[in-house]
């Protein structure tokens, strides 16, 4: 999954430990997706280091979407990561498999305090707070200025600019997206007020894909496809759609998020952006990416150096700044303890 905006100051949550112990060497192993989140993590354990040098770290490139199957394979072998970030979607598993270690009381209070509801939402599970969130993100319209001077403001405002601007021939398109892809179309149905599963997403006897309220947004969905984007879904794939944008430039718009922007950028576009929930006043679905502390036999007992039973705890003692790259980010010391 794609991971609204990006929020890091998480990051270095999870990192800025100070030994509550004697001062005995310890490094952990953190995995982290390679590209700015490895880097920008690895700039904030070289500030925390800078404050306990007794305890350093390792890292590993691993992406998100493979970090639980791989811990699920080299946790029991002793080669797990002592801190990881995986998607929020995949907290259900996390849980089930006893991959993290919830929060105490100390660290939940601070997450509490520190984060909006939604992020809360997506490290909990079942009341309890597995993780620290690192990544707020949605998707947005992205526009041409060349090809489209404003923004419409509703889905008919593009359908009338469709029939003029299409060439289904020349793969021209007034809109383009995954449209295969649940994660961008949960709009039409939450804008009919669709609520998958219920209001928290939570309530497993009501799933409502078949509610009055999805078909409806469905519906409208469907109809889409002959009044402005008339191609096969499986035709729409993301590089498809990412192309017809930035290389050839035969779409005006295009549903993607921040993932997007650093190619769009550097392909020249005299593009905009608008979120999603300003332009069509629907709701939007975020994605959020975690770290987590893992548990009892998934910690790698070399890394864990003199730590009893492989068991960390973390409770929050003070607040700091650093700056990585000239901005400023808060840094939250947190006491290590054993178990």
């Amino acid at each position: 999954m794609r991971k609204l905006l990006t929020i890091l100051l998480a990051l270095a949550l999870v990192l800025g430990m100070t030994g509550a112990l004697a001062q005995e060497p310890v490094q952990l192993l953190i995995w982290e997706a390679e590209g700015p989140e490895l880097d920008f993590i690895k700039e904030a354990a070289a500030k925390f280091t800078e404050l306990n040098p007794h305890i350093t770290f390792e890292f590993a490139g691993v992406s998100h979407t493979d970090a639980v199957q791989k811990l699920e394979l080299d946790g029991p072998t002793g080669l797990g990561a002592d801190v990881f970030a995986a998607p929020h979607d995949k907290l259900g598993q996390i849980v089930v498999g006893q991959l993290a270690l919830p929060l105490n009381d100390g660290a939940a209070g601070t997450l509490k305090e520190a984060f909006m509801p939604a992020a809360q939402a997506a490290v909990t599970y079942d009341g309890v707070p597995y993780g620290y969130p690192t990544a707020i993100e949605t998707y947005a319209l992205f526009y041409n200025k060349d090809l489209i001077p404003e923004a419409p403001k509703t889905w008919e405002e593009i359908v009338e600019f469709a029939k003029t601007f299409n060439d289904v021939a020349n793969n021209k398109f007034a809109m383009v997206w995954e449209v295969s892809a649940p994660y961008y179309n949960y709009i039409f149905m939450s804008a009919y007020g669709a609520d998958l599963f219920g209001p928290e997403g939570t309530d497993q006897e009501r799933h409502d894909i078949n509610s009055e309220a999805a078909v409806k947004g469905l519906s409208y969905f469907q109809s889409l496809r002959e009044a402005m984007l008339p191609v096969k879904a499986e035709d729409l794939s993301g590089s498809f759609c990412n192309g017809a944008f930035t290389e050839t430039k035969t779409a005006a718009m295009f549903i993607t998020g921040p993932w997007s922007i650093d190619g769009v950028v550097k392909a020249g576009v005299n593009r905009r952006e608008v979120h999603v929930n300003d332009l069509f006043s629907l709701v939007t679905v975020g994605c959020y990416d975690s770290l987590f502390h893992i548990p009892d036999g998934v910690i790698d007992s070399k890394n864990s150096g003199e730590l009893k039973e492989g068991r960390l705890k973390y409770r929050v003692r003070t607040s700091a700044e650093t700056k990585v790259r000239g901005k400023a980010y808060c840094v939250h010391r947190v006491e290590l303890n054993v178990v």
